[in-house]
């Protein structure tokens, strides 16, 4: 079955490691700060995720002097990461994707034995929950702020599901 493949291995000497799995995403300045709603303040900066094992760890972008990497910046030099979030995830989970939502929280969607789960940030009791299992692989997150505006945006999750002849792409609708 294509949704439940053994995660990818590479073998260095006699030691079989992991292939950490990289993502990146347009972000907000700090997690959980709306500034002004802005588009580029939700939106505006930038960030790396990389699952690793059973850990996904989310880094925020930093500039040359420390501070976090604006998106505006045409001319990039040097720069290093910080830690923003550490998630730990079924061991196997795979094909990670990130997003931010309007409150400027994080979004991601991982697939794990041929389901995709999501977990996000609820607003009514103001912690992180994990949604699914939705049959299916391969996962994909996208905010459509730019179509729809920041106010009204939402964090679209679009995933493959297996049929007896072919894929064909499911959707939960609205992850936010």
């Amino acid at each position: 079955m294509l949704g439940s493949a053994p995660p990818s291995y590479y073998n260095y000497g006699d030691q079989n490691w992991r292939t950490p799995e990289v993502v990146l995403a347009p972000g907000p300045l700090s997690i959980g700060d709306t500034g002004n709603g802005a588009y580029a303040t939700l939106y505006g900066y930038a960030y790396v995720g990389v699952l690793f094992g059973s850990t996904f760890r989310l880094f925020r972008v930093l500039d040359a002097s420390g501070q976090p990497y604006s998106l505006a910046n045409s001319s990039p030099s040097g720069g290093s990461l910080s830690i923003a979030s550490e998630i730990q995830v079924p061991d196997g989970a795979r094909h990670v994707a990130l997003a931010f939502d309007q409150a400027a929280r994080e979004v991601i969607a991982y697939e794990a034995d041929g389901q995709v789960y999501v977990r996000q940030w609820d607003p009514f009791s103001q912690q992180y929950v994990l949604r699914g299992p939705f049959a299916g692989h391969d996962p994909v997150l996208t905010v459509d702020a730019l179509m729809a505006g920041v106010e009204d945006s939402d964090v679209l999750l679009f995933y493959l599901v297996r049929t007896a002849n072919a894929s064909s792409c499911g959707s939960s609708g609205s992850a936010t």
